[in-house]
């Protein structure tokens, strides 16, 4: 009888990309509902209040709910009525940092654990200074994996040099023309929210054309957009996720 002790250094990344933008999506659908709740709150604590000192119960601490309800149901209907405009923001830049953080982790893993990682990466044009050579230590492999990401971007966008790069690791991973666009206008309206205080720059506008037209306003991301943000985030992790297991790095230790 035999047992399958999968060494699973290669999917772990994957698979907490999967999760955490998964649960992201989650917290956000939450949030939505949670702020379209706060609108006639006020209203409905002070009924409240009404009805239970009409039948002499206690309305302790009710008074403070009710100050404090102003101003939570102004912020809330505000961010409401702007089709949670900010919240899809502030998510949509956490799950671009979950696919960012997967890839480089997956290649700095990559160079840390296999001794062949460093001739591969070669071969594929890009440089490993001489002062590197296998093994390296944890740090010094995320500071390569980080300088191979900024190569890899030589004449590619950002989708493109993802693939680019983890194929040359023997890591598959496989995207749509359309996965490719999008990613790279979510990876420009990140950069925009970040240093150009959500405002959409030439940059942005020039690199991709769902932006096209839109240099000088205010990033808006509608429920519709933000969607369609989190499922090209969710089918690269997943397509991560696919092209590790095809990895030669998934290996399987039979024991008796």
């Amino acid at each position: 009888m035999t047992e399958g002790d999968i060494n699973n250094w290669v999917i772990g990344l994957a698979s907490a990309s999967i999760t955490y933008i998964g649960e992201e999506v989650k917290h956000t659908s939450v949030l939505r509902r949670s702020l379209s709740s706060l609108v006639g709150l006020k209203s409905l604590l002070i009924i409240a209040k009404d009805a239970l000192q009409k039948a002499g119960r206690s309305v302790e601490g009710l008074d403070l709910q009710i100050q404090e309800s102003g101003w939570l149901e102004k912020e809330g209907k505000e961010l409401y009525e702007d089709n949670c405009s900010v919240v899809h923001l502030h998510s949509i830049v956490s799950m671009w940092v979950s696919v960012e953080v997967g890839v480089e982790d997956t290649v700095a893993l990559a160079l840390l654990n296999e001794r062949d990682s460093f001739s591969k990466i070669r071969s594929g044009g890009l440089n490993i200074h001489k002062r590197y050579s296998w093994p390296l230590g944890e740090e010094a492999c995320q500071r390569l994996s980080s300088s191979l990401l900024t190569q890899s971007r030589a004449g590619r966008s950002v989708g493109e040099s993802y693939v680019f790069l983890l194929s040359l690791l023997d890591i598959p991973v496989e995207l749509t023309f359309e996965d490719i666009s999008m990613l790279a206008q979510l990876n420009a309206v990140r950069n925009c929210i970040l240093h150009r205080q959500g405002i959409i720059d030439l940059q942005a506008t020039t690199d991709c054309e769902g932006l096209r037209g839109l240099e000088g306003t205010k990033i808006r991301v509608s429920a519709e957009m933000y969607h369609s943000y989190f499922e090209v985030c969710f089918r690269f992790a997943t397509g991560l996720l696919i092209g590790a297991l095809k990895s030669p790095y998934v290996k399987t230790k039979t024991t008796r």
